[in-house]
């Protein structure tokens, strides 16, 4: 791996733990014959943590494409990238603001909700997520 962006990623799992040791972890649930791992509060800076770990995971997919000559794929894995960037902005803007209004409750709702019925794995296709040309315009402000 490059060493300035290995360097960078680096830095950025660092700071992650920082962070991560700031919000109340996840919980061991039943889930089927299994378990996952669930935040039993839900909050924004929870949902904020789980959308910086998946910039720096999806970084590093970036990084593993890019190597091996996937550049249609890590193209892909960039859009993803930009739209966590959009996320964090749209989260992080009513934490540092104090500005949490009823569209991040909306957000955070759709969210949390879970994808999968843990009993029959059906996909549950009723998480209504807020439409980002909703929340995009809020960032540009």
């Amino acid at each position: 791996m490059n060493g300035l962006y290995s360097e960078a990623l680096h830095h950025l799992e660092k700071a992650f733990r920082i962070l991560e040791g700031m919000v109340p972890p996840p919980e061991k649930v039943r889930h089927g014959d299994t378990f996952v791992f669930r935040y039993r509060e839900q909050t924004i800076l929870q949902a904020l943590l789980q959308k910086l770990a998946r910039v720096i995971s999806g970084l590093h997919a970036a990084w593993l494409l890019v190597e091996n000559g996937f550049l249609q794929e890590q193209g892909a894995v960039h859009r993803m990238l930009d739209e966590f960037h959009e996320d964090i902005l749209f989260l992080a803007f009513a934490v540092i603001n104090r500005d949490q209004r009823e569209i991040h409750q909306r957000y955070l709702d759709a969210f949390y909700k879970e994808e999968f019925d843990h009993t029959t794995l059906d996909s549950s296709h009723d998480r209504e997520m807020v439409p980002r040309k909703k929340f995009v315009p809020m960032l540009q402000k």
